[in-house]
């Protein structure tokens, strides 16, 4: 597919969408924004995108659909009306996404589609030994019915002829939000950082990587595979963070928090943080792309230590786009 393309996506507003909004209208891209506070969105975007809040209110073809829609799951306890919350901001709005695109004379002809490396669920033995790729089956645990039912309600968009991808995303790094900030609090103020054993997988990606592999994504004319884990190549555990970030930072390592006390505090969402999988971007490095960030030390230098004209990428370009609704 070429530049010039009529986007939409959903979710935009979020951490990655600040990010990878303008990486699209500088290649020339126009963008509509699908989300509940439209002024929001003008305000961080202004004119250069097109903003909805009801999809009956795009009246031009669509091209491509980017769902990166999703309450944020580390946000709030995960009681069970918060869990139906978390499930109803993807599925639902993917759902809604796929009735509306149904009723266009010339729909979507491509959804880049947002999941994540909890597809996976989380090992039990607390060995990790195995390593997943994309062939790994899910788990009955939360967040891996949580990603598999958001993959399932994407899938629907192939009786549209659409073609579909996934992204299981990984940790992502970056500056200006996200969850770098708050990893980074209890370490710059040398209190807990460590917790549990800290041999528990930290599957993390640098932003920079995750915007250009939609890019990427977007430039082939053809998809080869229905499912990327957006990771970096290198295994890294949660301990190997905590001590690559004090060697970037210069600092002394903090205390270890026990499970235990993790476990007591946050429940079945302790999982986040105590247990996952080890996972690795095989169809991505298969397919030939090239990350920019493969070592955790490079990705955190980069972004601990940068100065702030590097990510200035993160506001919305000054130019205006001739998107219409």
């Amino acid at each position: 597919m070429g530049n010039n393309e009529h986007i939409l996506i959903s979710g935009g507003t979020g951490f990655i969408g600040q990010h990878l909004i303008p990486a699209l209208l500088q290649q020339g891209h126009q963008v509509t924004i699908y989300g509940r506070d439209r002024d929001k969105i003008q305000q961080m975007f202004g004119e250069s995108v097109a903003a909805v809040s009801d999809l009956q209110h795009i009246k031009r073809p669509v091209n491509t659909i980017i769902n990166l829609a999703g309450a944020n799951i580390g946000s709030s306890r995960w009681s069970a009306a918060n869990k139906q919350r978390f499930v109803m901001s993807r599925v639902g709005t993917t759902q809604a996404l796929l009735a509306w695109a149904k009723q266009q004379a010339q729909p979507p002809q491509r959804l880049i589609n947002g999941s994540a490396i909890g597809y996976y669920g989380i090992d039990d033995t607390q060995q990790w030994q195995h390593i997943c790729d994309e062939s790994s089956p899910p788990q009955p645990v939360f967040m891996s019915q949580l990603c598999s039912q958001w993959e399932q309600a994407a899938d629907g968009f192939k009786d549209l002829a659409c073609d579909v991808v996934k992204l299981r995303l990984g940790v992502v790094l970056g500056q200006g939000g996200g969850v770098l900030d708050a990893m980074m609090k209890p370490i710059k103020l040398a209190k807990v950082s460590k917790v549990g054993s800290g041999q528990q997988p930290l599957v993390w990606v640098h932003i920079d990587d995750v915007v250009a592999v939609v890019l990427w994504l977007m430039a082939q004319p053809h998809w080869h595979r229905e499912v990327y884990n957006v990771v970096a190549p290198q295994i890294t555990s949660q301990a190997d963070f905590v001590n690559t970030a004090c060697h970037v930072l210069k600092t002394r390592a903090p205390l270890r928090m026990p499970a235990t006390v993790m476990r007591l505090m946050l429940g079945e969402q302790s999982d986040l943080v105590l247990n996952g999988q080890k996972v690795a971007p095989k169809n991505l490095i298969e397919q030939g792309y090239g990350f920019q960030y493969t070592d955790l030390s490079h990705a955190l230098a980069d972004l601990l230590l940068v100065n702030e004209g590097k990510h200035s990428n993160s506001q919305p370009a000054n130019t205006t786009s001739t998107a219409n609704q």
